[in-house]
């Protein structure tokens, strides 16, 4: 938990990203949200997928905060069929 807290705090202090980071970047994105993550309400998931239009967006259900733990086979599978369909694009 600590590591974590000074991760945050490291990336808060000395970090501020724009969509306009991305503009010559063509890779691609994935969000993986959850629609009952209490710690990133609504308020929070809608900016991030405004941030990143171009993002593909996955939401898993009664997930919580942790859906790799919680839904840990979708997680992966989703993933990897993400990471699948770039390898056909590139």
């Amino acid at each position: 938990m600590i590591s974590q807290y000074k991760l945050l705090a490291d990336y808060c202090a000395n970090y501020h990203f724009t969509p306009a980071d991305l503009e010559r970047w063509s890779g691609a994105i994935l969000i993986l949200q959850a629609d009952d993550d209490e710690l990133i309400q609504r308020l929070a998931r809608e900016p991030l997928t405004a941030f990143y239009p171009q993002a593909q967006v996955h939401t898993f259900h009664n997930a919580n905060h942790i859906p790799l733990i919680t839904k840990r086979e979708e997680y992966i599978n989703v993933v990897k069929q993400f990471l699948r369909q770039r390898q056909r694009v590139s």
